[in-house]
This record gives C-alpha cells, structure tokens and sequence, in this order.
C-alpha cells in the first residue's frame, strides 16, 4: 500500500448501474449525499451474464480487507499512476507465473522491484528522464558515440558500473538508441545508482541499465540515421557497393564515432553520390 493517510476511508457506499451504467441524473443525486471524496468510477469485466460474479468479486476484496487499501492507493496515486502501476503489477506476475527457470524468475522479480522502487519516486521524476523515455530530444546537445563510450567508461572508473567487459545486451542497446537519449539514461543512472547505494536499495547495475535503454528504445523508435546501427548500416552498404565487405576495417572508419550519427550517415551519403571514390574504406 502506497498511502499512508491521515483521514483515511472509513465507509464504502457501493453504487451499482446497469449494463450501460448509471444515468447521469442519478449520479448527480449521488453527488449530493456528502461524500467526502466524491465518486469513484469502476467498471466490472465480464458480460451480461457475469455481473453477479463481477460484483462478487468486488464484495469479496472488502471482506477479505483488500478494497480500502485499493481505493486509497487510487486517491493517492491519482488515477494515470494508479493504471501505470496495475500494469505494471500484471505484468510483473504474469512474467513469473510464465517463467521456468530461477534465472528468469529472478529477472521477474528484479523487474517487480524496479517498478515498486521507482513507483516511490513518482513525484520526484527528473525531467530529463521522462524525455528519454518518450524520445523528446528537442533542444539536447548533440552527442556522438564517441561521448557515450566515454561516459560509460567514466561511470565505470566511479563505481557506477563493474569494471571489466560490459555485457553484450549493453552494446547492443546502445547501438540502437540515439547517443543524446543514452546519455541522459546514463546520468539519470548514475543517480539511480547512488540512492540504491545510499538507501541499502536492490539495484543491479548492469541489468537496471539495460532495461532503461530497452524501455526507451520499445517507448519511441529512433529514426535511423539517428543511432549508431544506422550509421553502421549505411557503412555496410558503402563497402558492400564497392566490394569491401569481406575486408577489415581500417582505422579511419572509427573517426565516424566522433561525428553525431546525423553528421555520420550525411558525410557517407555525400562520398556514395561522389563518382570513383573509394570512400576511404579500403
């Protein structure tokens, strides 16, 4: 239970409508009976023929206590957060009960965790945060790979991160995001990362970190020409064109990380359209 109220719900008056609800002149009676917190709109799952069972459900949580709970976690979390996180819930119970080995039953939960702990600090979100998840980088300094790379090793010097090899899932994220809304996921787990430390919280860095960039990249898919993969993919193309896919890469190609991938699929558009340039990749 999120809430801890002062004045919490003492009474439950339960109004129950038709298959199309209740009329709206009804409601306005119901509005005028004084209740303190006002109407709580719900609707029962099933059809016509599952209403009784829809409202035996609903009166078996208040007998079995679950109800108040329930409603005020609702007023608390307000109703977007409140769907949020009953999603969430669903899902986290429906991976385990999906699950088979403790490998991935362990994942459920650490995912289960995640969830709750961030649910705490709903009215606390950075900005920033929110706008790597809906891939809103307008107005971000451009960032290149290049940065992202050195960041992640920074993060790794400062004990954010193990050291050692980083995880594959790791690489291939990042190859897939753009660099801007990586770096922003990277500072926010940084912070993530001191609080976890700060607070004795279950925080796995590698797995926490995968899972943001993964979460970010399923919330807005980046254009192309906007993410490293992209950049690569073009690259592989311009070889393949000029009978270089088999031969290794020279060294000169690893300066493309230090433009933005925009710069980086430009700069190789303009050498493709350029007659007999061998694009320097040979």
């Amino acid at each position: 239970m999120f809430a801890q109220p002062e004045q919490p719900i003492r009474e439950i008056l339960v109004a129950l409508g038709g298959p199309r609800g209740i009329d709206d002149a009804v409601l306005s009676v119901l509005e005028k009976v004084g209740l303190h917190l006002g109407l709580m709109k719900v609707k029962l799952p099933g059809g016509l023929q599952h209403s009784c069972v829809a409202l035996g459900d609903l009166l078996a949580f208040h007998d079995r206590g679950y109800l108040h709970p329930i409603m005020e976690d609702y007023r608390f979390l307000k109703k977007e957060s409140y769907q949020k996180w009953r999603a969430h819930m669903s899902k986290a119970l429906t991976s385990w009960a999906l699950t088979s080995s403790a490998e991935e039953k362990t994942q459920a939960l650490r995912r289960f965790v995640r969830v709750f702990q961030s649910q705490q600090e709903l009215s606390t979100t950075e900005p920033e945060l929110s706008a790597s998840l809906t891939g809103d980088a307008v107005g971000a300094a451009p960032v290149t790979p290049r940065q992202v790379d050195s960041f992640v090793q920074e993060l790794q010097a400062q004990g954010v991160l193990p050291s050692g090899k980083r995880p594959w899932r790791l690489q291939f994220s990042l190859q897939k995001i753009e660099p801007e809304r990586a770096l922003v996921i990277l500072q926010s787990h940084r912070r993530r990362r001191w609080r976890a430390l700060r607070e004795g919280l279950d925080f796995d860095p590698w797995w926490e970190l995968c899972l943001a960039l993964d979460e970010a990249i399923t919330a807005t898919h980046p254009a192309p020409e906007a993410t490293p993969e992209g950049v690569r993919q073009l690259l592989g193309k311009l070889r393949e064109a000029h009978g270089l896919q088999g031969a290794p890469e020279p060294l000169e190609v690893r300066s493309l990380e230090d433009l933005t991938c925009k710069e980086a699929c430009a700069l190789l558009q303009r050498l493709q359209r350029t007659p007999g340039n061998t694009l320097g990749l040979s």
